[in-house]
């Protein structure tokens, strides 16, 4: 786990970044000021550090303060997840299921992804529960981007946590969180600040004929 960890974390040249990790830690809370809403498409990998099997997800999210999502996943297979801040609710057509969960407890499970400012509290509990390393500039894919690893203090500390964000918003555009035998990398794409959302977009009914299975 730790040579996997390390290799993650030197896998791109890093360059010199005269800022400290309380510093953007200010940056990336005061760029969230004036955003109230986030639209964009994902694709998340799942890896296990014991096999070569690799999970793919992909599709759109949508998000709006304080605690209002949907997901639309489109791949590998069509599942809805709608929440207004109360309740989540996960639809999967294939099944014609509902699955009914608390949004702390969901969120808890299923940290969809780390970093993103101003949104369910992740932001704040990362800087409560991660140790952070002082940022640098990483060159990928022709561009830099902020980049910034995150631990988990002892006895999680097999926990880590890499987020590379955008120079100019500071808003994540990246995750890649290792923990345990897991490694699941994030990636968002086509990001808009403050798009307009039709009413009702994460109000959820239920299909007549799909079965609602409420979470113990």
């Amino acid at each position: 786990m730790r040579a996997a960890a390390l290799f993650l974390l030197a896998a791109a040249p890093a360059l010199a970044f005269g800022m400290t990790a309380p510093e953007l830690q200010k940056r990336m809370e005061s760029a969230e000021t004036g955003i109230r809403t986030l639209r964009f498409n994902y694709r998340q990998e799942l890896r296990s550090t014991l096999t070569d099997e690799v999970q793919v997800a992909s599709g759109t999210a949508s998000l709006m303060k304080p605690r209002h999502l949907r997901i639309d996943q489109s791949s590998p297979e069509p599942r809805l997840v709608v929440s207004e801040g109360g309740s989540v609710y996960v639809y999967t057509p294939r099944f014609k299921q509902v699955l009914k969960d608390s949004w702390e407890r969901w969120m808890d499970q299923n940290g969809f992804f780390p970093g993103l400012v101003g949104f369910a509290d992740g932001f704040e509990k990362l800087k409560r529960e991660y140790v952070w390393s002082e940022p640098v500039r990483e060159r990928e894919d022709g561009g830099e981007s902020v980049v910034v690893s995150l631990r988990r203090p002892a006895p999680e500390a097999d926990t880590e946590l890499k987020i590379w964000m955008s120079d100019v918003d500071y808003l994540p555009r990246k995750a890649v969180l290792l923990s345990g035998t897991l490694q699941v990398t994030t990636v968002l794409t086509e990001l808009q600040k403050n798009p307009e959302f039709k009413r009702g977009l994460f109000s959820f009914q239920r299909p007549p004929d799909a079965e609602m299975i409420e979470m113990p």
